[in-house]
C-alpha cells in the first residue's frame, strides 16, 4: 500500500479551516491530481483513491466538518474536475458512466439524482466554466 498526505484549507461552515488527510492509493493506480470543491457546505474530494481515513470510497469523498463519507454517485473512473453552479455539483472526466447511466464524460448531481447533460461529450471533460453573453 502507498499513501499520500494531502493539506486542504477552505472554508466551512464560514470558518477558515485546515485539513491534512492520508488517502490510502491502491498500488495499481497512477496517482492523478485532485479535484475538490465545496459543494451544500461539504467538501467533496475526486481522484484516484480507494479509501479516506479507512472508509471505503472509491475515488469520490466528502466531508461533511466531523467525518469522511462515501458519496450517492459511481463512475468507475477517477473524475479530473467538479464545478459548482446553480446548486448543483458538475462533475467531469474520462468516464462514460455514472450509477450505471451513461453521461458521456459529464453529469450533473443535485444531491438527491445524477443527470446526464444530453449525450455527453467525446473524450474526457476537463475544465468546466461558465459563458455568460
Amino acid at each position: 500500500r502507498r499513501h499520500i498526505s494531502i493539506c486542504f484549507s477552505f472554508f466551512f461552515n464560514d470558518t477558515a479551516t485546515t485539513e491534512i488527510y492520508t488517502l490510502s492509493l491502491h498500488d495499481a493506480l497512477p496517482i492523478y491530481p485532485f479535484t475538490a470543491v465545496e459543494y451544500g457546505r461539504e467538501l467533496y474530494i475526486g481522484g484516484n483513491f480507494r479509501s479516506v481515513d479507512s472508509i471505503s470510497s472509491l475515488y469520490y469523498a466528502k466531508w461533511d466538518g466531523k467525518e469522511w463519507l462515501p458519496t450517492d454517485f459511481i463512475t468507475g473512473i477517477p473524475p479530473t474536475v467538479f464545478f459548482v453552479l446553480n446548486n448543483n455539483l458538475y462533475i467531469g472526466g474520462d468516464f462514460k458512466f455514472a450509477n450505471n447511466e451513461y453521461v458521456g464524460g459529464i453529469f450533473k448531481w443535485d444531491r438527491n439524482k445524477i443527470s446526464s447533460l444530453g449525450t455527453g461529450v467525446k473524450g474526457g471533460v476537463y475544465a468546466i466554466g461558465v459563458y455568460k453573453k
